[in-house]
């Protein structure tokens, strides 16, 4: 007899699951619970009279299913996306096999980081994974060798090159630059500040819809609450009004003309969080500034000074 399971989340489904021995356990989501009924009787039937054929699914598909069960963050949703634009049309566990993966792998590493090809084969091993053991499907799980990731950039930034890059920056980039060098924010969080998430008496920012697809409230210092007041107030209400890559842009061209080399904004939010370590600060603590998850990929924007570190050895 079919069972029926409720789930929960920003799209409530009703999971069919249809176990009869001798056969491969079957389960399909519906919106209600009537249709769910509807399609476990008829299937059941299909079965026992030996007529039902097992589904194929598509990686869009599969990935989509994936996807409402999960509610990963809008970053993870995005390369879900981007994802089955190149091989969602594939059948999982018959088109999608060891040299198709190898394909896409050496495909994607002319034009992005060796990182960035890794998390997308893990989310297209994780799409077979889930379906294979949600959906009861007998697909084979392509095996794949994952790209080796380079140590991540240790580029520091001096208070000298600091004080210079500052000195070649109009206003408003100033106080981006501050604030990037004060709390780690990525570009993508900075532009997104609004006025009215400031709270001055607090001396925090509430930073709404990250990319990790979560808020959080980043401490301000007394540095950064100074710079921010500067700033003359837009009737927009933003607070800076500017695009992620014209920071960028405006950063480089800083850089160029105060004759400094090999630093791009990004390397802020690296010198921030390593700063915010050697102010003492423990990892839970920086992370919640930061918005790093985990340690691990903490670890790759820290880089502390050795003559810092030999200070607090005494």
């Amino acid at each position: 007899m079919p069972s029926y399971r409720t789930k929960t989340g920003r799209s409530k489904s009703v999971q069919a699951i249809i176990r009869l021995e001798g056969h491969k356990t079957i389960t399909k989501q519906f919106k209600t619970k009537s249709e769910a009924k509807q399609w476990a009787t008829i299937t059941e039937e299909k079965i026992t009279q030996g007529l039902y054929e097992h589904r194929k699914f598509t990686f869009r598909e599969a990935s989509i299913l994936y996807g409402v069960e999960h509610q990963d963050s809008k970053e993870i949703s995005y390369l879900l996306k981007r994802l089955r634009k190149s091989v969602g049309h594939l059948i999982l566990g018959n088109q999608i096999n060891h040299q198709i993966i190898v394909e896409y792998r050496n495909m994607r590493s002319q034009r992005v980081s060796p990182a960035t090809v890794n998390k997308e084969l893990t989310y297209i091993l994780r799409v077979h994974s889930w379906v294979k053991q949600e959906m009861g499907l007998m697909i084979d799980i392509p095996k794949i060798r994952m790209l080796k990731v380079p140590m991540g950039r240790d580029r520091r930034v001096s208070e000298a090159e600091l004080q210079q890059i500052l000195k070649h920056s109009e206003p408003t980039m100033k106080t981006i630059i501050k604030l990037a060098i004060a709390t780690g924010m990525r570009r993508g969080e900075l532009v997104k500040i609004k006025r009215k998430d400031i709270n001055y008496q607090s001396r925090t920012v509430h930073l709404f819809d990250t990319k990790n697809g979560e808020d959080r409230v980043v401490p301000l210092s007394t540095v950064a609450i100074r710079a921010l007041k500067q700033l003359p107030a837009r009737i927009d209400g933003e607070v800076f009004g500017i695009h992620p890559d014209t920071i960028s842009k405006r950063f480089l061209r800083a850089c160029r003309d105060s004759g400094i080399e090999g630093l791009r904004f990004h390397d802020l939010r690296h010198e921030a969080v390593s700063r915010l370590f050697e102010k003492g600060l423990n990892p839970m603590e920086v992370a919640t500034i930061s918005g790093h998850k985990t340690l691990q990929m903490l670890k790759r924007y820290t880089h502390l000074k050795a003559e810092d570190l030999a200070k607090k050895l005494g």
